[in-house]
């Protein structure tokens, strides 16, 4: 790979490294390579103390006319070290040696580079520091990293929606390198930025100044485009997004023939279609399409109108308003609406939450386990830095797991399964209440609130008689979330002690094929099953999620395997294992916009290309568990490399503006050697007019860049 080594220095490679300078020390004295590499051991091995003990009674034998050549040597010899360990992904490796380093020589680039390694591991505001003392020091030495330096801390503020302070050291970036193709994408990040405060006609100035620096670059008039739209410039929008598809030309023919292969296209990828073959000369010559665009083009508005962020582009083609419910259509007898939050279940029990509100009497809590730590090996991928997705640094802390039991507890679920509210007599437990967007674990905010709190109503109750165990929570028809965070739940109440034959019924949805597949393995009968969006119980069970939700434990692996009979651990030697594609053909969103090209280049390797959808639960754990290598586009079907075998390599396809890294975090729990590739934008900001909500963006891959990876990957192994 580039940039992100699968392979490592002999130095690095070593079995015992501190045995084996030991012995050079001891055959070769004279040697000083000998004691730096020793102390760069221990340093590893975390003992700073005893590195800097061997360096400094080194140093201090050393003769005077020597001492340079031998500072110099050192400093490189950690130099090599620091920049090996940061390609292959040892952030914490990497920042110990670069202050090592500038303990005995502040200079530039270790500063920057440390920046780098901590910013890989989330700690950003750090790296911001780090960055701003590399920008302080002496102007010689640092003046070659000024505009990198500014760039780095620039892309942080940006990840951070600190939009001004982004703009800001952009600004100076190009102060400092005021040339070049790279200048113009900190233009285009400027202008971006720009456009998150609504200043779209300062925004406009910025793309133009990125296309003067670049005028080749398709994606800037996509950016320009998209600015002229947000200030309603309509034909010049049209002009830029013609230009851009000029420029990108085999996108759109790619695109529109994919269009037409599709069995039930949606309405919006037809007028995606239709608008690009308009905009591309290659596809349509009609005598005149300025008509037929401007129609194009308001038919596309139309259909991302719903989607629509800032809702201010579609007021020009439609006026719509919302239903609007009156107070008198709500009955008097609604259920009440919770007035307080609660972070964690065990704070309201034991009221500490809320002094004088001691509920033991009368409610439950089982501890199951203990909050723990997961360690995380970062991504693989040709990028210099690892996405901020995947910027977690070496573990996370997962929280206790539990069993609560809540008299009179109610269980709401919204009806597009984003929202969720367990609601205690006197308020909602933060712990057992999901909902989007769904914020890590160590997240500060993640117990902050919850939308049940300003609801102007909830819907009317449907209250049970006897004890109900709620199974169900976040985006249950959504495979990922039903076999990672609904399933597991079950576990946890076997291993409470409550007796499972005394519920009198589940909560929890069998609609879905998937659903009532795995019901049925749990065995819960059909006549148990509870649905409904807002229930009452007299005894309310509910289990904790398994960890947090979309981040779960060990553990939920090898359960899962166990509850579908699957052995990924041990194959038969004589057996071939496959290389699967996972297509998402028959899924409504992600796409792979040019597959057919794709899976030209994987076919030569031995990759077959398979649908899910139509296998049962355990048929798709048998497929994936025999996998040598699964590439797939971000989706649920990825969801089952929780059967993969230990060391199966996994090649994740992202859209450019949604990496999500769930399916990291599972091939970390089960030991798979994970890469991604994140797709691209050929024409900017025209994806954005293409796809309102990146959740559902299609994706469009670089072969070039699937090459580069496969052969890296697929060699190395």
């Amino acid at each position: 790979m580039s940039n992100r080594s699968l392979s490592s220095q002999n130095s690095l490679a070593l079995a015992d490294p501190i045995a084996h300078y030991s012995h050079q020390i001891e055959a070769y004295p004279e040697v000083l390579s000998n004691y730096w590499h020793l102390g760069l051991a221990w340093l590893v091995l975390g003992d700073a103390i005893e590195a800097q003990t061997i360096w400094f009674s080194t140093i201090t034998a050393i003769a005077p006319g020597d001492m340079e050549a031998g500072m110099t040597e050192l400093l490189d010899i950690l130099a090599i070290a620091a920049k090996e360990y940061l390609q292959l992904g040892k952030f914490f490796t990497a920042e110990q040696i670069y202050l090592q380093m500038l303990e005995i020589d502040a200079t530039a680039e270790p500063v920057l580079n440390l920046g780098s390694a901590v910013s890989q591991q989330g700690r950003y505001e750090e790296a911001i520091a780090h960055w701003q003392t590399a920008i302080d020091l002496p102007l010689n030495p640092l003046q070659p990293y000024l505009a990198e330096t500014y760039r780095r801390q620039a892309e942080v503020w940006q990840k951070l929606g600190q939009w001004q302070e982004a703009i800001a050291a952009y600004t100076q970036a190009i102060h400092w390198h005021p040339t070049g193709q790279s200048t113009g994408q900190v233009h285009s990040a400027i202008g971006w930025c720009l456009g998150q405060q609504e200043d779209w006609q300062t925004a406009e100035a910025q793309f133009r100044q990125a296309l003067t620096l670049d005028p080749e670059n398709s994606g800037f008039y996509g950016d320009l485009g998209w600015a002229l739209l947000q200030q309603k410039k309509w034909g010049e929008a049209i002009a830029s997004f013609q230009q851009a598809v000029w420029l990108k030309s085999r996108f759109a023919q790619t695109y529109c023939y994919w269009v037409d292969s599709l069995e039930q296209p949606n309405m919006t990828r037809v007028f995606n279609a239709r608008f690009l073959a308009l905009l591309n000369p290659d596809l349509l010559n009609p005598e005149s399409r300025s008509v037929e665009l401007s129609q194009a083009l308001e038919n596309l508005l139309r259909a991302n109108l719903h989607e629509d962020q800032n809702g201010t582009i579609a007021e020009s083609f439609s006026s719509l308003t919302s239903p609007i419910v009156s107070a008198e259509a709500v009955s008097a007898t609604q259920p009440p609406l919770p007035s307080r939050f609660h972070q964690t279940t065990c704070g309201w029990i034991a009221g500490s939450d809320h002094p004088g509100s001691n509920h033991s009497d009368s409610s439950k809590y089982i501890s199951l386990d203990q909050p723990h730590q997961v360690s995380l090996t970062p991504p693989q991928t040709l990028d210099d830095e690892i996405h901020f997705s995947f910027r977690f640094g070496e573990a996370i802390v997962l929280p206790e797991t539990f069993v609560a039991e809540i008299p009179q507890g109610r269980f709401w679920l919204s009806v597009d399964q984003t929202s969720s509210a367990v609601i205690a007599s006197d308020g909602v437990l933060g712990d057992l209440s999901a909902e989007f967007p769904l914020l890590s674990p160590n997240h500060p905010d993640r117990y902050s609130g919850h939308s049940a709190l300003a609801l102007p109503y909830l819907p009317p109750v449907q209250k049970i008689s006897g004890t109900v165990a709620v199974l169900s929570g976040l985006a249950n028809d959504l495979y990922f979330h039903w076999m990672l965070d609904v399933l597991p739940r079950w576990a946890l109440l076997q291993r409470s002690g409550i007796d499972l034959d005394e519920i009198d019924g589940f909560v929890v949805s069998d609609r879905l094929s998937f659903q009532a597949e795995t019901l049925a393995i749990l065995g819960i009968p059909a006549k148990k099953i509870v649905t409904g969006q807002h229930i009452q119980a007299d005894r309310l069970v509910v289990p904790s999620y398994p960890g947090s939700p979309a981040w779960m434990p060990p553990w939920v692996c090898p359960w899962l395997q166990r509850l579908l009979s699957i052995n990924a651990g041990h194959r038969p030697s004589s057996q071939t294992r496959s290389r699967l594609y996972i297509s998402r053909s028959q899924a409504t969103h992600r796409r792979l916009i040019n597959e057919s090209e794709v899976m030209n280049l994987l076919e030569p390797l031995g990759f077959q290309s398979v649908t899910l959808e139509s296998l049962s639960v355990r048929a798709q754990a048998e497929l994936l568990a025999n996998a040598e290598v699964v590439i797939s586009p971000h989706g649920g079907g990825l969801t089952n490399l929780v059967f993969c075998q230990s060391g199966t390599q996994v090649i994740e396809l992202f859209a450019p503006h949604y990496v999500y890294p769930c399916y990291w975090f599972i091939s970390n729990l089960g030991g798979l050697r994970y890469a991604y590739l994140v797709g691209k934008t050929p024409a900017g900001g025209l994806h954005r007019l293409l796809y309102a909500d990146v959740r559902t963006e299609d994706i469009w891959i670089d072969l070039e860049e699937l090459r580069s990876l496969l052969h890296a990957l697929l060699l190395s192994s």
